[in-house]
């Protein structure tokens, strides 16, 4: 990496700031479920936009300066194809009265500032370790509150906030969505955040710190239990299988992964036990099946007849479940119609037809690439690329039972780290290993 100038050391450290304050607000802010939001003609005017509005110069003005760093490789081509035409398509399909155009470019401004600002800045020295600790710290926070929510029953933070949004269920059980809102999308990104979580715990030393991160480990589970969120103990059920088989051929990872194991499963356990008749409404019932499998099976069986409309540039983003309710009214009886498709894949078929998803998979697929190459080479960067793999991998298995992607906090985290990983592919490509070292072992 190019020596910096002073001016450029105080670019680099404001977009630095800019990632982290986007990072953080997005995740501490149930901005999406918010219903304090205000319009001026069709622009939404938000939380996140602005942030957005904020971080961008900075971000956006060192990633400029610093442009030589990247390498145009193919992802770059499918990347911002997929992204422009995402919003070409929404822009010649959405009604003037829904601001369609305006939140898919949103999206995709997001998307991009924070993909390529983390490739640019990722590059420094600390950069991705700042971030990674800083989510880590959020994992911390976020849990602590889901804990607290659940055992007052009450989101007596933003519960009234979100409260339009996301009604309380009055079924017997309460679901913890801590800041972020919404219990699905807290589980996921918790799931998203794990790899590092653990990564933190394996680095430092034995004694009392150890059994510290034991504890932070334990209460980020509980939280993740608490969301009551089948999908993402899924993708964390398959990732964590992976890992301890991967990790069990290690001899000096045996001990701390049994300790963590076990404290996971006691704690597991005992909280299972005490709540069993809260988490049976919320998980296993006839009544949560009906919430939670029905509208899905309800709404999966008319994606056929949305993409024979439009099997090659689909409805348009954010007009998919429009389409299908189009083509086939909703049943009479139906009181509350499924408002969204809830699988990322068909999702984009239906709004971006066969064009779109072929985008969207070559991205998928590229950005792999990227990881299982860092990977093979054994370098200093593998276990980063490892971690980062593990936590793209979740959005993308859990995006079987929801739209994963279109959730602004974990769109955030899955195109930060994106990015961190396409930093340490160029750092890796110029044989820069130092930059990127690991968490602090103490």
């Amino acid at each position: 990496m190019m020596e910096r100038t002073s001016n450029e050391n105080f670019l680099y450290i404001a977009a630095l700031v800019s990632l982290g304050t986007l990072l953080a607000g997005t995740v501490l802010f149930p901005d999406t479920f918010a219903s304090v939001d205000r319009h001026i003609g069709p622009v939404r005017v938000s939380a996140l936009s602005v942030l957005l509005a904020v971080a961008a110069p900075s971000i956006s003005l060192y990633a400029f300066t610093r442009r030589r760093e990247l390498t145009i490789r193919t992802l770059d081509i499918f990347f911002v194809a997929f992204l422009v035409y995402i919003f070409m398509r929404e822009a010649l399909s959405a009604s003037q009265e829904n601001g369609g155009a305006l939140l898919t470019l949103a999206y995709a401004a997001y998307a991009f500032l924070l993909y390529y600002g983390m490739a640019v800045v990722g590059q420094g020295k600390n950069a991705l370790r700042v971030i990674i600790t800083l989510l880590i710290y959020l994992v911390i926070v976020i849990s602590a509150y889901a804990l607290l929510e659940f055992f007052l029953n009450n989101d007596f933070l933003f519960g009234d906030l979100v409260q339009e949004k996301i009604p309380d269920p009055g079924r017997g059980y309460f679901r913890a969505g801590s800041s972020l809102g919404h219990p699905v999308v807290m589980g996921l990104f918790l799931v998203q955040a794990m790899p590092f979580l653990l990564y933190k715990y394996a680095l430092v030393r034995p004694g009392g710190k150890k059994y510290m991160w034991v504890g932070i480990i334990v209460m980020a589970f509980l939280a993740l239990e608490m969301s009551m969120t089948k999908g993402a103990w899924i993708s964390g059920g398959i990732l964590g299988v992976i890992a301890i088989v991967w990790l069990w051929r290690k001899k000096s990872a045996r001990k701390p992964m049994i300790v963590v194991l076990v404290a996971i499963s006691l704690a597991l356990t005992v909280f299972t036990f005490c709540y069993r008749d809260m988490l049976e409404a919320g998980v296993t019932s006839e009544t949560r099946s009906k919430e939670s499998v029905a509208p899905r099976l309800y709404i999966w069986k008319r994606v056929p007849a949305g993409i024979a409309e439009n099997p090659v540039f689909g409805a348009g983003m954010w007009q998919g479940v429009s389409q299908l309710y189009a083509l086939q009214p909703v049943d009479p009886g139906i009181t509350k119609p499924p408002n969204a498709i809830d699988n990322q894949y068909m999702t984009l078929i239906v709004e971006q037809g066969v064009t779109g998803l072929l985008l969207a998979m070559a991205v998928f697929f590229t950005i792999g690439g990227q990881a299982w190459k860092l990977m093979r080479a054994r370098s200093s960067h593998a276990t980063w690329a490892a971690l980062i793999a593990a936590s793209l991998c979740a959005v993308l298995i859990n995006a079987m039972t929801t739209n994963s992607l279109m959730t602004w906090p974990n769109m955030v985290v899955f195109w930060l780290l994106a990015g961190a990983l396409r930093a340490l592919t160029e750092l890796s490509h110029k044989g820069k290993a130092g930059y990127v070292p690991p968490l602090s072992g103490t």
